[in-house]
């Protein structure tokens, strides 16, 4: 028996275990007999965990008196890491794989706090830098710290060695569906 077929099979005796999910796979198996219920789980679990993190992360920061929205923090981290915490818009939109509107949204957000400013480049007037000022700079020399943090306090649970391989698996699954994406299939 293939390690496939056995991952399968013990998904299957666990669908109706631990989990919120279990009733609702056990639902999909019926109607479709054919569906991997541990694809399905590996989906659902994916995104319940983004979810988690993603909750967990608003929570620490509104307990530290931050509030804005993860998209404007991570454009604040960005600047932040760069040389005279500027970058063009496009480059905000690249780093944060995000269509042109989201960035002008998040930068007008950010520009309304007083946190970031907008400039548009002498020699292609085409091209708008964004950079940080002074309350944008201070609020990212908080942000950065918190989120380092937070994200040594989500990892806490493995040991090295299991953080390692839940690296190399992502970075795995990430290669792959990003080539079904640009294939349109598997």
């Amino acid at each position: 028996m293939s390690d496939s077929q056995r991952s399968h099979e013990a998904t299957e005796l666990n669908i109706d275990g631990e989990g919120s999910s279990g009733g609702e796979l056990q639902a999909y198996k019926q109607t479709y007999p054919w569906a991997d219920i541990a694809a399905l789980e590996l989906n659902q679990r994916l995104a319940g965990a983004e979810a988690a993190r993603r909750a967990a992360m608003v929570h620490r920061w509104g307990a530290i008196g931050l509030s804005k929205a993860t998209g404007q923090y991570t454009v604040l981290r960005n600047l932040r890491f760069v040389d005279g915490h500027r970058l063009t818009q496009s480059e905000i939109g690249r780093r944060l794989n995000v269509t042109s509107s989201n960035v002008t949204r998040l930068i007008d957000g950010l520009e309304e706090d007083g946190l970031v400013r907008r400039s548009a480049d002498h020699a292609d007037r085409r091209v708008t830098y964004v950079e940080l000022t002074k309350d944008g700079e201070i609020l990212a020399e908080r942000i950065v710290p918190a989120v380092i943090q937070f994200s040594m306090d989500v990892a806490q649970i493995f040991s090295p060695e299991e953080l390692q391989t839940l690296l190399s698996m992502l970075a795995r699954l990430q290669t792959h569906v990003e080539s079904l994406d640009e294939s349109g299939g598997g």
